[in-house]
């Protein structure tokens, strides 16, 4: 298995993109999800790390470092986990 059925690839966004209301239905969620996940982790520097966790966390990473980088899908979760340590 190369990833795809457990991993949300581009794809979905790109056509979501001639839908704004979509995409910006989706980040508002995508936004939340990260609020609720993370939220231990937000602290004083809420604002920031929000910023640093939602530019970690978004579809575009795991296109960079899945397709474009060519990892597996093993290393791609250990890369963001990486990245996701890495805030605060």
């Amino acid at each position: 298995m190369d990833g795809q059925a457990t991993t949300v690839g581009p794809a979905p966004v790109i056509r979501a993109c001639s839908r704004p209301r979509r995409v910006g239905k989706a980040t508002a969620v995508h936004i939340r999800w990260i609020e609720e996940v993370f939220a231990a982790r937000l602290g004083d520097d809420r604002e920031l790390r929000l910023a640093q966790l939602v530019a970690i966390l978004d579809v575009w990473t795991w296109q960079v470092l899945r397709r474009e980088r060519g990892l597996s899908p093993d290393d791609t979760r250990r890369a963001l986990e990486g990245l996701v340590a890495s805030v605060g």
